[in-house]
């Protein structure tokens, strides 16, 4: 062997070894934390959506309470016959 091929065998190992300690690097550290990261923020966001979804459905309930309360007056204060539910 001559020192041109040892270079390029020492070479081709480095590079190598590089892309192998990369590729684990990224399988074993920057995935299960991009993993972790990502499942914290959808759990974040879901509960921030059950709670508008909860706030909703009570203003909703809330709204529909007062409109059929003002269907029931109606009829009293106009002396017309109630509309039947």
């Amino acid at each position: 062997m001559d020192g041109s091929s040892i270079l390029q065998l020492f070479g081709s190992l480095g590079a190598s070894g590089v892309l192998a300690w990369y590729c684990w690097y990224v399988t074993s550290t920057t995935l299960p934390r991009l993993v972790k990261e990502f499942r914290e923020e959808t759990t974040a966001i879901r509960e921030d959506a059950a709670k508008q979804r909860e706030h909703h459905q009570e203003q909703t309930e809330r709204l529909t309470k007062l409109a059929e309360q003002m269907l029931q007056q109606c009829p009293n204060r106009l002396d017309v016959e109630p509309l039947d539910s």
